[in-house]
């Protein structure tokens, strides 16, 4: 019987909206069907558009997982219609007669030689032509509003009760040489990669190879934050609902060269700001813990992972986890940000390291089986990638979010919760699930209706672009028949006044200078999860060099500069600390904003490892009539003063070290002005200072 039916390869697209009729019979449009069979009854409908040469038309059982199974032969003659189900064993056939009011087809579905009475009756004519409308005037928005607020390219896909009612491109994917976008062109999809990884922490849930709720130790022994009570309860469903405690952190990971082992490692340095599981904070190195989890078990990787149990059953087979792989392929886009009122290129940034927080990179064509999927709780064709019952835990409340800006300024949305790897929120009764991405160049946003079996995937070139959420917010008025709000205006001026805000900042204090010389400030500065930040002099300015950035310094005031981060469209203030002694030991900046200013202790210089160095400084010297001499040992200085114990001196500044054991003892050498040789060697003691003469 018909519950044999297998599910058919390719999905059909919907090529045309306009209304189409044969010899006066309006057959064009969604038709309902129900066929009765003993004992139970099979809920049906079948999809006809017009296409290239003529009419075609789909099948979906949603009872047996069928979903736009091709029909052959379509043809309707005067008021007969006939198809024919290739896929359908038995041969499958069906024949019926429009009626004259042309809302049902009257008739019957045949197979094995048995007939069975099939009446067919068209979906809501005002529904279809809502349809229709709303893709119409979402095409145009976006034309119109790509060139008013500088967005390259686009690329939307609309998916509606099973059905891709749009997947198109519009601008350019390369805006310089004028190539356009279209349904295939890759575009980094950003922070809405989250969601697979929670689809694959659901995965493991359902083969009972991870507990949502068992510590994250049990599986990463490693694992290990700031505070021992969050080590040792975090679980997995922890990981994934920005309950950790950690604020973002994201200049850990963002431009840094450090691995995702080593970004894991450092994890335990990082100071929290709230207690765990207390309030919701976005936090990316928890979806990175949750990704080398994955890995973890499953004994592979977490590219591997999804690559083989997300993209190969869905046959998302243009996507990919790195923008060093969409760049080997002939159709991505290229990032851009809009500087000076002008469009220009971004360099592509590279997040492998934090890969499951936001790497993969994908389009609308992908997309939209990723969303299919989404809609029907775990469901792509006949297979059950995910059961149905973990979206439970993914598309409904784990974590109070707040209001958030959608409900701070529009009271048609309820403040919002978070799921995993979904934002979740009331729009006018309206459920909406959904999750945005940003990385350099690139906005993309997944919005799901689940109760209306309505998913939307928008993608763009732009840089921190609203775009996608304002034709996401006037498509979901347009297709749901809600009224229509100016969600242009109210999305764009609240980023605006946004903006505005984050410019304002005090002034500095006039007329004040650095306390000290331009050479003293300069060296390197470590942070136990931050690693290192050098401050050199070129061309007698300071720059600053951490992760990727490589940033001149200009003096705000006293011993405070100012980096500007272009990248980041901000500014970096860095205060450099001294001790009692008028020694510059430290610098403070904001690298994580809920924290505040975060202390970086300067190192000192690697004078031991010198060896013209050592070779200068290792000598006799003269003090009084006491000798001291001061030579290499191993991978050590050491300095022997007659009569005394031999002592171990440890780096401290510039030509100076400590006396290991010795608090408040130090010495410094003392170089002629060409720096060929020493001539001094000065003690440092609580008692007074002291001058040694170097041996001739």
């Amino acid at each position: 019987m018909v519950k044999h039916i297998t599910q058919a390869v390719q999905l059909i697209l919907f090529i045309s909206f306009s209304c189409y009729s044969l010899n006066g019979q309006s057959i064009i449009g969604e038709w309902d069907g129900t066929l009765q069979v003993t004992g139970f009854s099979l809920d049906m409908s079948i999809s006809i558009v017009e296409g290239d040469e003529g009419i075609e038309g789909s099948l979906d059982i949603p009872a047996q997982n069928i979903d736009d199974m091709p029909m052959a032969d379509l043809t309707l003659q005067g008021s007969d219609l006939y198809f024919a189900l290739p896929k359908v064993p038995g041969q499958a056939t069906y024949s019926g007669v429009l009626n004259a009011s042309q809302d049902t087809i009257h008739g019957s579905f045949t197979q094995a030689g048995r007939s069975i009475p099939l009446q067919f009756v068209k979906a809501s004519e005002a529904d279809f032509e809502r349809v229709v409308d709303a893709i119409e005037r979402l095409a145009a928005l976006t034309d119109s509003l790509m060139t008013e607020k500088q967005v390259p390219g686009v690329a939307i896909g609309i998916i509606k009760d099973g059905k891709i009612i749009m997947n198109q491109g519009f601008g350019y994917r390369d805006y310089e040489h004028q190539d356009p976008v279209n349904e295939n062109t890759l575009f980094a999809i950003g922070s809405s990669t989250k969601a697979f990884v929670a689809a694959g922490l659901a995965i493991l849930a359902d083969e009972n190879t991870i507990d949502w709720e068992a510590p994250v130790r049990q599986y990463l022994p490693d694992f290990q934050m700031h505070d021992d009570f969050a080590s040792a309860e975090m679980t997995p469903l922890d990981l994934v609902t920005h309950r950790s405690g950690l604020p973002r952190h994201d200049l850990l990971w963002y431009g840094s060269a450090s691995s995702r082992e080593a970004l894991f490692k450092k994890i335990k340095d990082l100071e929290p700001t709230e207690a765990f599981r207390t309030k919701f904070q976005y936090q990316n190195l928890m979806y990175m813990t949750a990704g080398i989890l994955i890995g973890k078990m499953s004994d592979s990787s977490w590219e591997e992972f999804t690559a083989e149990e997300i993209f190969r059953p869905l046959k998302m087979t243009q996507s990919n986890f790195s923008v060093d792989d969409s760049q080997r392929t002939n159709n991505y886009a290229l990032p851009y940000k809009v500087k000076d009122d002008k469009i220009v290129r971004m360099d592509f940034r590279n997040i492998d390291n934090v890969g499951p927080a936001g790497s993969i990179n994908s389009n609308t064509t992908d997309m939209l089986k990723w969303v299919k999927m989404q809609l029907k709780k775990g469901k792509y064709g006949s297979d059950q990638i995910i059961n149905a019952s973990q979206f439970d835990i993914m598309h409904e409340p784990q974590m109070i979010v707040g209001k958030g800006p959608l409900a701070d300024m529009n009271p048609e949305f309820t403040p919002a919760m978070y799921g995993t790897g979904w934002f979740i929120q009331n729009y006018k009764g309206t459920k909406i699930v959904q999750h945005g991405g940003n990385i350099d160049g690139f906005s993309a946003y997944v919005h799901l209706l689940p109760d209306e079996d309505i998913g939307m995937v928008i993608l763009t070139n732009k840089n921190g672009s609203r775009l996608p959420s304002v034709l996401a917010l006037h498509a979901t008025d347009w297709l749901l028949g809600k009224q229509e709000i100016d969600w242009t205006n109210r999305v764009y001026v609240e980023a605006d006044t946004q903006t505005e805000e984050l410019k304002e900042e005090r002034a500095p204090v006039s007329n004040t200078d650095p306390t000290h010389p331009i050479p003293d400030y300069t060296g390197e500065y470590e942070h136990p999860a931050y690693g290192i930040m050098t401050i050199r002099q070129q061309s007698g300015e300071l720059k600053m060099k951490f992760n990727a950035f490589d940033e001149d310094l200009t003096h705000f005031h006293y011993d405070v500069f100012e980096a500007n981060l272009s990248e980041l469209d901000q500014k970096m203030k860095l205060q450099f600390n001294m001790d009692m002694n008028g020694n510059v030991v430290s610098l403070s900046t904001t690298v994580e904003p809920m924290i505040g200013p975060t202390a970086f202790k300067k190192l000192p210089p690697r004078q031991i490892d010198d060896r013209e160095f050592i070779n200068k400084v290792a000598k006799s010297y003269t003090l009084g009539p006491q000798k001291i001499v001061v030579r290499k040992v191993s991978t050590e200085l050491k300095l022997k003063i007659t009569g005394q114990p031999e002592y171990t001196l440890e780096p401290f500044q510039k030509d100076e070290f400590n006396l290991r054991g010795l608090p408040g003892y130090s010495v410094r050498f003392i170089f002629n002005d060409s720096r060929r040789k020493v001539n001094e060697l000065i003690f440092y003691q609580p008692n007074g200072t002291f001058t040694a003469q170097a041996a001739e």
